[in-house]
């Protein structure tokens, strides 16, 4: 089984300043100049219609070929709906296009960034995992910021997942985990420290990660001030 390691360059540059490139690809409205208390997106008609795209396809019943092209026909009905996006980014991803996958990713990015930020970045004070209408944006947010963990860009990767924890503190998507590992020095590849060693889980083993987190989270204290009194 491969075994994540820490890097102590990957550490250190986690604790630099933001780059002007950095700052610039934080920034969102331009004509927003005050930070939102709350963001809920409007409920997309098309929202249906994709999961049950996406859910024939998954079981079997069309092909890929076909599910394509009604990704990219959801799109034109609604193009700020990013759930579209992201399926085909994945599709992309397994066939090994990488360059469509990076492409639709930063597509999806800009575009959820435009939708919640202000112009200096701030993302709302809250923006709730809780609200299904808000799910294909934080998941466009949190997918960017993957890649860009990927690509090496550690601090903007990081910043994003600062502001995804800030924004949503019950942190249903576990910002929580990737920053922390960031700080430690990991590679986007750390979950796989959480994988099962035998037995009847699948996927990743929640209690493993939060015996970790709650392990090393004091390492970096500050970074958890309010998840941990929004906890109590």
């Amino acid at each position: 089984m491969y075994e994540p390691r820490v890097s102590k360059a990957r550490a250190e540059k986690a604790t630099k300043p933001l780059k002007r490139g950095d700052i610039a690809l934080l920034k969102g409205n331009p004509k927003r100049v005050r930070q939102l208390a709350e963001f809920t997106d409007k409920n997309r008609t098309v929202m249906d219609e994709y999961y049950e795209v996406t859910e024939l396809f998954q079981a079997g019943q069309v092909s890929l070929t076909e599910t394509k092209q009604s990704l990219r026909q959801l799109i034109k009905i609604d193009k700020q709906f990013l759930d579209s996006y992201l399926y085909l980014a994945q599709i992309e991803y397994d066939a090994e296009n990488y360059e469509d996958y990076s492409r639709l990713v930063w597509e999806t990015y800009l575009k959820a960034v435009q939708m919640v930020a202000n112009i200096d970045g701030d993302y709302p004070k809250s923006l709730l995992w809780g609200w299904l209408e808000n799910r294909h944006i934080i998941r466009a947010l949190c997918n960017f910021a993957l890649l860009q963990w990927e690509q090496d860009h550690i601090r903007l990767s990081l910043e994003i997942y600062r502001k995804l924890l800030a924004s949503n503190l019950n942190d249903n998507i576990g910002a929580r985990y990737s920053i922390l590992a960031i700080r430690l020095g990991y590679g986007s590849e750390y979950e796989a420290l959480f994988l099962p060693d035998s037995g009847p889980i699948f996927g990743l083993d929640a209690k493993k990660m939060d015996a970790w987190f709650d392990a090393n989270a004091a390492k970096f204290s500050n970074e958890f001030v309010d998840f941990f009194e929004n906890a109590k």
